[in-house]
């Protein structure tokens, strides 16, 4: 976990956070995306299969 959360928690916007899971290997997944309201989305991202990463985008 610590080297996903090293590696994730510089990422600033939503295109570096899918560019970020293209390049990994194993790849991360993103699995859905929640709108909580008309600016905010929250992407979930699969890392494995108990482990989930969850990106905050305004």
């Amino acid at each position: 976990m610590n080297d996903l959360e090293a590696e994730a928690g510089h990422l600033q916007t939503l295109e570096q956070a899918f560019r970020w899971a293209r390049s990994r290997q194993p790849p991360v997944t993103p699995l859905e995306t929640i709108p909580q309201d008309e600016y905010t989305h929250d992407v979930i991202f699969g890392a494995g299969e108990t482990l989930f990463l969850v990106f905050d985008a305004t």
